[in-house]
């Protein structure tokens, strides 16, 4: 169940990453590293 949490985890923060590189937000690219950290802390 933990390793389904990281495979969601993942692949909505690649897709939410490649969307801010193609539209240049950085909010996107700020929070994309942010979570990711939250997630392997846990």
């Amino acid at each position: 169940i933990i390793s389904l949490g990281f495979l969601v985890i993942h692949t909505f923060s690649m897709i939410i990453a490649f969307n801010g590189y193609d539209e240049r937000k950085k909010s996107d690219l700020i929070f994309v590293p942010v979570v990711h950290l939250i997630a392997a802390v846990m």
